[in-house]
């Protein structure tokens, strides 16, 4: 809610050559792997509340960063 990716955009838009790398494609896809049952609560306490919880998101974050910090012209 506070506007991070639309300023990402934003700077992007002004700095030729610069890049916009969005770390919540990598949550949501991490959270669709989940059979439906597990990822929705239906009056019980989600399975995931929130995918930055999981080191897996935390680590392929970082690798992922790192391989478009490192390989970026």
């Amino acid at each position: 809610g506070g506007g991070k990716t639309q300023t990402a955009h934003e700077i992007r838009r002004r700095l030729p050559g610069s890049v916009v790398c969005d770390p919540e494609h990598a949550g949501f896809g991490l959270r669709r792997m989940l059979p439906p049952e597990l990822r929705e609560a239906r009056g019980r306490k989600p399975l995931i509340d929130d995918f930055q919880d999981l080191v897996s998101w935390r680590r392929g974050v970082v690798e992922v960063l790192d391989l478009a910090l490192t390989r970026h012209d």
